[in-house]
This record gives structure tokens, sequence and C-alpha cells, in this order.
């Protein structure tokens, strides 16, 4: 949060109330702090937390002296004096020398007060502002540490990264996870890293959630941790870093700067690049690509054979394929496959779906993209999907009867819960597996299985693509007892933005009843969400039903009573 005001000229307080509203200020907060009663019950929720507090900002005004607990996600949050802001009548030279002192006694006298408590961390820095007559001045009146809660917390990490996760056997929790990685990338707890085991640690926690919707926050905590450490530890070894007008970080290799042979923090760098490549948002991908060349630059010889063919995990027959109808080649590292379709035909597209299904399952990641060179331009008949190069390679692959086994061996290879195509986004979202899964199911009714499988397997909450892939499987299979079963569980899965093809209506009475037999199996919530899909508000289905003739009124009303 930042309170930066536009300069309003000179203010006339003299230094010793400043100092006196200071001091009453400091031991206002402290005492709140203190009689707070919420706070065993905070640090009790895990073992990681030694404390609350890691960081304060007194910033002082003529007005009013504010506090704020998280400075240090401010931009120019560096100490120092910044020619801006509003004015004050005391110099620098005179806050530093007279009042910073007085000050520095008091916090110090109130941090002894709360020794052994977990009112503050491990570390805790009270920092202060002040307006001067050169601009604003920021400075750190405190930097404490306790040196027995540290070695606790050390002890505590080791004990959960021994028991819970190298020796785990359950997902992990999403407060321990977040503080674990910043302790253990903390270089005041840890000032040697064994970075070999750090990397088998976060894979360790990935895997422990794989398949768990927790995946994505536990690898975005790793990710969050890791990507501080590069830009604050790391990088600055090699690099002058400064920030250009979009407060973006801009790298220049120090002179004479070269990896030091025995460096092994590139490895950790790496691992990090990988994982934002892999998992991070299209808009955050550049920083992963930035920390691969700036590895490269600085002498790494794996960034630079990593950005070009990937990690080197997997088998050479997973990464390249080369035959005269169509090249595949993937980059597990990058998350891409690109693929060259030499000779339109199902040969090459069965090729290429082997291809890709065997590296899905050596360990290629299922969250990926596919770069495509071909002459066909083919597209789901589905509005609201994204028109990249995967879903034009599946639509292609679909117009071959041939390649049809190969699709749905594919699909079952992709479809992972939580892993989704990374080249599209937000409403256009979609599970991997998604484009030959839709294919297949309007293709044929013999693939049904694969689709309910899909569907299964939605995350309503993140994906909505199924909504009009439902519109149009009922348009073109229209709800019959052969396609009910897998109309149902499409419809379970559709969000509010689910509209039924125009003039849809269910006249067969038999077909009514297998649905009042289907919604029965059902639990009771999605019961009630597959009527309101297919028929509005159960106010809208009751009104239909008192319309209707037997048989088809006592069925309506048999679906309204489930």
């Amino acid at each position: 949060m930042s309170h930066d005001s536009r300069a309003i000229g000179l203010h006339h307080k003299t230094a010793q109330q400043i100092q006196d509203e200071t001091l009453a200020a400091i031991h206002g907060w402290f005492d709140k702090l203190q009689a707070r009663d919420d706070i065993d019950a905070i640090v009790a929720r895990t073992p990681l937390q030694a404390g609350i507090h890691s960081e304060i900002l007194l910033e002082y005004e003529p007005s009013r002296i504010m506090f704020d607990v998280m400075p240090s996600w401010e931009p120019d949050d560096e100490d120092g004096l910044r020619a801006e802001g509003r004015n004050g009548p005391l110099s620098p030279e005179a806050i530093h020398q007279s009042l910073a002192p007085v000050l520095r006694e008091a916090v110090l006298e109130r941090i002894a007060r709360l020794a052994g408590k977990p009112h503050l961390d491990h570390h805790f820095r009270f920092r202060a502002q002040f307006p001067t007559t050169e601009g604003r001045l920021r400075l750190t009146l405190v930097d404490h540490t306790d040196e027995a809660k540290q070695q606790g917390l050390r002890e505590r990490v080791a004990q959960y990264v021994d028991h819970e996760v190298l020796n785990g056997s359950q997902p992990t929790g999403r407060l321990h996870i977040s503080l674990l990685c910043s302790h253990l990338l903390n270089e005041r707890l840890f000032p040697e890293f064994d970075y070999p085991w750090l990397i088998a640690v976060f894979a360790r926690v990935l895997a422990l959630n794989a398949g768990q919707e927790s995946l994505a926050e536990q690898r975005g905590a790793i990710i969050h941790a890791l990507r501080r450490w590069s830009e604050e530890q790391y990088l600055p070894r090699y690099f002058d870093v400064a920030q250009n007008a979009f407060r973006q970080n801009t790298y220049t290799l120090k002179p004479g700067a070269t990896l030091d042979p025995g460096d092994r923090g590139i490895d950790l760098l790496l691992y990090a690049a990988t994982l934002i490549l892999r998992f991070e948002p299209g808009y955050a991908r550049p920083l992963g690509l930035t920390f691969l060349e700036l590895a490269r630059d600085v002498g790494s010889a794996r960034a630079a054979a990593m950005l070009v063919t990937g990690s080197g995990a997997l088998a050479p027959a997973c990464t390249r394929l080369t035959h005269e109808h169509v090249d595949c080649a993937a980059n597990d590292v990058l998350a891409t496959v690109s693929v060259t379709i030499r000779q339109e035909s199902a040969a090459a597209y069965i090729q290429a779906l082997d291809f890709i299904a065997n590296a899905l399952r050596a360990g290629f990641p299922a969250g990926y993209r596919i770069e495509l060179k071909s002459r066909a331009r083919h597209y789901l008949p589905i509005k609201g999907v994204a028109k990249s190069d995967t879903h034009r390679f599946f639509a292609n692959a679909a117009q071959h009867l041939e390649a049809h086994d190969a699709l749905e061996n594919y699909a079952r290879a992709a479809i992972q819960p939580y892993e989704w195509y990374t080249d599209s986004e937000a409403e256009k979202a979609c599970l991997s597996g998604t484009y030959a899964a839709f294919a297949l199911g309007l293709a044929d009714a013999g693939r049904f299985a694969l689709l309910r499988h899909y569907m299964d397997l939605v995350d309503d909450e993140h994906q909505s693509v199924q909504d009009r892939y439902t519109t149009v499987f009922l348009e073109q299979h229209g709800l019959t007892p052969d396609t009910l079963a897998t109309a149902v569980a499409c419809l379970c899965v559709c969000t509010d933005g689910f509209k039924p093809p125009a003039g849809f209506a269910i006249e067969d009475a038999q077909t009514l009843a297998l649905l009042a037999d289907a919604l029965a199996e059902l639990p009771e919530h999605h019961r009630a969400h597959v009527r309101e899909r297919l028929y509005g508000s159960d106010k809208k289905l009751a009104a239909l039903a008192r319309k209707a003739d037997e048989p088809k009124k006592a069925l309506l009303l048999r679906l309204l009573a489930q």
C-alpha cells in the first residue's frame, strides 16, 4: 500500500513535537499488539509460523501517523532519501542523528517485553518514514533477530520436511507450504543452501498434490518463493538490476561476471524458470524465458540447451519424430509440441497423435500447447473456443476417420484433473484433451464413454467451454435414450452460461422417464442443476407440467419432485 502524497509545503511542528507524537504512536502500536487475544491461535495453525509480524513501517505525516504492515510489497521500498512527497521542518541529518536514536531505544525496549512471545517473527524490522527539508526519508530503526525463535523454527522446518514431505503420503496444507517455501529460501534461516535437496523437496510437494485441487495453489506458492529468491538473491550476484518505466526488472551483466563452475544455484534458477514456463498464465511466461536467457548469458550450457531441446529428462523417442509425412518436436521446458504436417493424411495425424500421447505417458507436462504448421485449417463447430494452433491440430485430425482411434488414445493420456492447455485462458480455458473429446463426442456415439470420462474431470469453476459444446451436442444428437446418459454428464458441469438449443423440448415419454431415472441416481444438488439447465427454474417446469397431458404430465411432476 502506498501513502505518497503531493507536496503541499512546509509544516511547522517542532522537533520535540514530532518526537513526542512518534513515540506515542510507537507505544500505541505495541500496546494494541500486546492486547490482541488471537495471537496464540494464529500461530497454532501450523508449526511453521514463529510469529505474526516481521516488518512494520511507521509513516509520519503532519496530520496523522500510519503503520504499514507490508511495506516491502511496495515499489521503491528501499531505505533512503527521495525528493518527493511532503516537506518537513527537520533535515535528514537531524532525523538520523537526533530523532532516530530516541525512537530506536523505544522500539528495542518494546521488543524486549515481547521476548519469547509469538507477536513478532524470528526476524523483525521496524522502519520509519518522515518528511524532511529535502524530501521523503525512509530509514530502518531496528533490525532484530530472535536467535531462540530462529533455531526453534529451523528444527520444526526440518521435522516437517522429513515427516510430511519427503516421507509423507498425503497432500500438503496450503498454509504449511506457503510458509515452508519462504523459510527454505530465507538466507537468515538457512545461510547455506543445498540446492539439489531444495529441488527434491519442491518436487515432492508437487507429487503429493498431483491430481488434487490443491495442486495449483501449492505450485503457485513454490513459484512465488522461487521468483523472489531468483530476483532478490540470486540474479543480483551476476547482474546489475534496474527497473524500467513499467516497474519491470532489467538486467545488465556485471563486467567480467561469469558462472562459477561450482555454483549450483543456477539449477534452482532453471527449476524456477521451468515451473513458470510450464504452469503460469501466458502473461507470466516471458519471465520464465528471461530467467533461462539470463542463465544462458551468464554461461549456463544447460540453459542454452533447454531453450532449444528441453530438459533432457525424456527419452529421445519422446522428444523428436521425423517422418516423410510429419515432423514433431517436444520441449518439456517450454511445454510446447511443434508439429509440421508435410503431407495432409490420416497417417500423418496418427503418427503425431501417438507421438504426443507417448510423450505424455513418459512425463511430458499435460498442460502444454501445440505450435502447428499445416495447410489445413479446420475448427470445431463450437462458438467461444479458442482458435489456437492446438485446437486446429485436433480439428484437422478429426477430419480423418482413420485417426479417431489415435485421437481417443491421445485423449485418455491427456485428460488429467487441473491440467489445461496453455494457449487458451480465461473463458476459453480448457482441460488438456478437450478438443479430441469434443470432436469424437460429436462424431461417433461409440465415443460417448470418453466424453463422459472427460466431463467427470471438468472443473466448472475454472472452465466454461463445455456450455456451448453441450448446446452443439444436443443440436446434433438430441436427447434420446441413446444420448441421455452422456447429455446428463455434460449438463452436470454446465455453468449458468449454458443455453439449450433454440426450440429444444423433450416430447418423448420414454426419454422423459429415462431422464427422471437418471436424475434419481444423482446427488440432490446435481438433480436441481440439470433441471435448471434443461427447463430454467422449477417454476417454469411446474407451469409446463400443468399444461401437459398424461403421461408427460406425471413424468414432469416426477422430475419436479426429485
